[in-house]
């Protein structure tokens, strides 16, 4: 599931079919309001990002479709459906960046990091600088940019966290001296960045989460504690997700 950036709707895609729900938050007590379902066409649904404006599901089938937000918070398609982007891949991790420019999704068919520019109409077009090769991934979990919009993160199960230069003005991406950043377990499902862009978190699908903390020049990321061992220990079992309140 996904937030719009203004936090005023929650997005949900369904794995085992083509829905997408939408649901109104409530701004006092956090509350959710169904404001329906669409059919986007796809197969199904591996990944789902939002910006103000569009919301991007990936299928199992290899496309993104886009949903335009209403100004009530329902999703539409054109008269003649959905728009999709053929991208000959299959993602498992996508998100769009802090400005709602640029859309980034990771392949675990081919590994490597997708980018696309996000047109007026919510149509993508395919960066000039896309694909990259993300090194010995395995099985990415999560794209994950920071709140100053400076860096993208990528959760790799192999890895750790591959961590990237991002400029917002032309979607380009660099990868930062040192990454990807492992931790004892060899292992990321997701990875989360607080909202001082201090501090990144993941997790490794069991019970341990890491932390690191983050230049906010570079986006080089620095173990907070003993370097590669846990930050913290979950007490509920296993962790296959992490975030940070705003």
């Amino acid at each position: 599931m996904t937030i719009a950036p203004d936090g005023k709707y929650l997005y949900t895609a369904d794995l085992g079919s083509a829905n997408v729900s939408a649901f109104a938050i409530n701004q006092t007590n956090g509350g959710l309001s169904s404001l329906g379902t669409i059919d986007t066409g796809l197969s199904g649904s591996e990944a789902i990002t939002a910006t103000n404006n569009f919301v991007f599901v990936n299928a199992e089938d290899d496309q993104i479709a886009t949903l335009k937000i209403g100004s009530d918070g329902k999703l539409s398609c054109s008269s003649s459906g959905c728009i999709t982007t053929e991208t000959g891949a299959r993602f498992n991790a996508m998100a769009a960046d802090r400005s709602g420019k640029f859309l980034f999704a990771a392949s675990n068919g081919d590994y490597q990091l997708y980018g696309y520019s996000i047109g007026t109409d919510g149509a993508l077009t395919p960066l000039t600088s896309s694909p990259g090769a993300l090194t010995n991934g395995q099985w990415f979990g999560q794209v994950s940019f920071s709140i100053d919009n400076k860096s993208l993160y990528v959760a790799d199960e192999s890895n750790g966290v591959y961590a990237f230069s991002f400029n917002a003005n032309n979607g380009a991406v660099a990868a930062v001296s040192g990454s990807p950043y492992p931790n004892s377990s060899s292992y990321a499902m997701t990875v989360a960045v607080d909202p001082s862009n201090g501090f990144v978190y993941s997790d490794d699908g069991e019970t341990d989460i890491f932390g690191w903390k983050r230049d906010k020049t570079t986006g080089a990321l620095t173990s907070i504690d003993t370097p590669d061992q846990p930050l913290a220990t979950s007490a509920v079992g296993s962790v296959t997700a992490v975030t940070v309140t705003f």
